[in-house]
């Protein structure tokens, strides 16, 4: 995408484009940025959610052993 910004905003230079045609090739590089910044980052709450249920089923699993497998205190959970 950077490629294609960059080649697209060179060919408006090179043709002479007026400065709002050049800001409105700017505008659009930077709505598809946030776009994929948005895309990212549900990619990484998925991640996350997925990460903290393993972390959850592995301690239950090692918590289920009976009175001997018993923590006296909660497990320390990770901060985001």
């Amino acid at each position: 995408r950077q490629k294609k910004f960059g080649v697209d905003y060179l060919t408006l230079v090179e043709r002479k484009a007026s400065q709002a045609a050049l800001k409105e090739c700017l505008k659009e590089a930077m709505k598809e940025i946030n776009e994929l910044q948005a895309q990212i980052n549900d990619h990484y709450d998925s991640i996350e959610e997925k990460k903290q249920g393993v972390v959850r089923k592995t301690d239950d699993d090692n918590d289920g052993g009976g009175a001997s497998g018993a923590r006296s205190t909660p497990a320390p959970t990770k901060a985001k």
